[in-house]
């Protein structure tokens, strides 16, 4: 055997161990990265759908209620300016209200002026002056006929508790940060865990323009809550003044459950705001909107007609889950609805896959 010869085998043998070192390493790499796969908790996601103001992100707060620790001190801060802020433009637009309908209003522009001036934070004399103005008689006739004016129904329960908001101590409770109403924009997710089970919650936001998001959160979920209003029969959209509320929240029921990527979901839907219902179906009947609707202002009458209306527009190739009437405002109600859930969904999408 020559010298070159020699150094060829020698050269051969060398890369062929190479490749078998470099083989040996990725096969460990691979079964390592299998191992960790495997090894990773199951997470079951839940994703909540819904148009603007159906009650998502306050579920989503009674999550972090019930399941997490609660609100932060940063949390609170924060929404102490939001509740405040709350107060002044919704007292401002019932001032706007009257002022466009020629509605005389004692002091108007003082408590405007009063308003504007305010920087978050009013003075005791202020405060007992805005207690009056809301007490006025052409304020209590715009508040009763809140509905068709699109004014919030928090702001009646903040109103209430006006005098301790604007303490310089003052420190929002759970049930002040569950009133709050803020719109959702892009996607919250709120990771939990119950026992050995972990969780993820994600929030979309429900206006028009945020719905063009919502096919990223599609993939690997596990179930569906899609929450309905039930005293939304006599609203419009914020977004075009125009459109019925009702009828939009059914047509995109509809529409998301009839979705392919969602098609091996399970699908709970929660007619919420029940307690808006219960008052306002004597004030305004629901045969305004439905002449069909013959129960008067019957709390379970007109719960079971919404109902009914919900359950024809499902569009899912699988069984509607479970249809839960909730207040969102209501801790212990959804803590208990909330376990009655985990019990409807089923392993993982994958699971549902291979089924």
């Amino acid at each position: 055997e020559t010298d070159a010869e020699y150094g060829v085998a020698m050269s051969c043998c060398i890369s062929n161990s190479y490749a078998d070192k470099q083989s040996q390493l990725k096969s460990r790499a691979i079964d390592k990265a299998l191992k960790a796969e495997k090894e990773k908790p199951q997470v079951f996601k839940l994703l909540l759908l819904g148009i603007g103001d159906s009650g998502k992100s306050t579920f989503t707060k009674q999550i972090q209620i019930i399941h997490l620790s609660g609100f932060s001190k940063a949390d609170q801060e924060r929404f102490r300016a939001v509740i405040r802020i709350s107060i002044l433009q919704g007292l401002r637009r019932i001032i706007e209200i009257c002022q466009e309908q020629s509605l005389e209003l004692v002091n108007s522009d003082q408590i405007i002026d009063l308003i504007n001036k305010s920087e978050l934070s009013l003075p005791t004399d202020m405060i007992d002056q805005i207690i009056d103005f809301w007490k006025l008689k052409t304020v209590r006739k715009i508040w009763n006929r809140r509905h068709k004016y699109n004014l919030l129904d928090n702001l009646a329960y903040f109103m209430d508790r006006i005098g301790s908001i604007f303490e310089d101590n003052y420190t929002p409770s759970d049930e002040d940060i569950l009133h709050v109403r803020l719109k959702t924009t892009g996607i919250k997710e709120v990771p939990f865990k119950v026992q050995s089970n972990h969780f993820l919650i994600v929030d979309v936001g429900g206006q028009r323009t945020e719905r063009r998001k919502w096919l990223h959160c599609f993939p690997d979920v596990t179930a569906v809550i899609y929450l309905a209003s039930l005293d939304s029969y006599d609203l419009v959209l914020e977004e075009d003044g125009i459109t019925n509320r009702m009828d939009e929240s059914l047509e995109l029921f509809s529409v998301v459950t009839a979705s392919k990527w969602l098609r091996n979901c399970d699908w709970i839907l929660f007619l919420n705001k029940v307690d808006i219902l219960r008052e306002k179906i004597a004030r305004v009947p629901l045969s305004n909107k439905y002449t069909d609707y013959t129960g008067g202002p019957d709390l379970i009458a007109g719960i079971s007609f919404i109902q009914a209306k919900y359950e024809k527009a499902y569009s899912g190739s699988k069984e509607l889950r479970k249809i839960f009437i909730t207040c969102a405002l209501d801790t212990d109600q959804i803590a208990k609805i909330f376990d009655s859930c985990l019990l409807y969904t089923s392993p993982s999408p994958r699971d549902r896959q291979k089924s």
